[in-house]
């Protein structure tokens, strides 16, 4: 990418990249190699900030298997953040990150920094990825990349009654309507009759019926509570 036409496009990828999975180093740095290039050395300086922070004190990360051919070294991250700084006549700060880059030096590339040093980074490079590489991800990758539906599709439901305006389990529901109605309901056991069971595995089944007393009176929301606790037992 020798042109600046290319670098441009290249930066808003590498952005979109970054929006897309803000952990990943080698976009951030790859950023600012582009900006460099371009002379945008704040932008380029604040890349390479983002990328050593994401590296996450890691002595080398391999994107080998995410389809990416690339080792980024922390090295290489410090290198070109000091080019920035020197560019931007930022001269001592500069200085102190290429002597920090000397501590993680990972191969025979690395040696270079002692003549940038000595130079002050004159005349040298930002490393970046080599040029001819590609991202190539695998299959298996590209058919995981698609969007899934984990939740499915909402589901609105009506309901009859006006006064219907929640829902809760039946249990919880009863023992509610219990206390609300404690001193207003009576509870007695079911006649002999209403006890007898209909089959032998029913024999523990004692039903519960409410009966108001005759003083009480009810209006409708209460006949609506009375007749569902009714049905709801009688279900049980």
């Amino acid at each position: 990418m020798r042109r600046s036409g290319e670098h441009e496009a290249a930066v808003d990828r590498f952005i979109q990249a970054t929006l897309r999975d803000p952990y990943l180093a080698v976009a951030y740095f790859q950023c600012g190699v582009s900006n460099f290039l371009l002379a945008r050395y704040d932008l380029a300086y604040r890349d390479f900030r983002e990328a050593l922070r994401h590296l996450r004190n890691n002595q080398t990360i391999d994107y080998e298997q995410l389809g990416l051919s690339f080792k980024l070294y922390p090295f290489e991250v410090l290198f070109n953040r000091g080019l920035c700084l020197i560019a931007l006549e930022r001269l001592n700060a500069g200085l102190a990150d290429l002597r920090a880059a000397r501590k993680f030096k990972a191969n025979k590339d690395h040696k270079i920094v002692e003549g940038a040093i000595w130079r002050r980074g004159d005349g040298y490079m930002v490393f970046s990825i080599p040029r001819g590489t590609c991202y190539r991800p695998s299959m298996q990758k590209l058919v995981n990349a698609g969007s899934r539906d984990y939740m499915g599709e909402a589901k609105l439901i009506a309901a009859l009654d006006i006064h219907d305006t929640s829902t809760g389990f039946s249990g919880v529901e009863r023992l509610q309507l219990h206390r609300y109605f404690d001193g207003n309901v009576n509870w007695r056991s079911a006649s002999a009759e209403e006890q007898r069971p209909e089959t032998e595995t029913d024999i523990d089944d004692a039903r519960l019926r409410p009966v108001l007393p005759r003083s009480a009176s009810m209006n409708d929301a209460t006949r609506r509570v009375l007749s569902w606790l009714r049905t709801s037992v009688d279900d049980v």
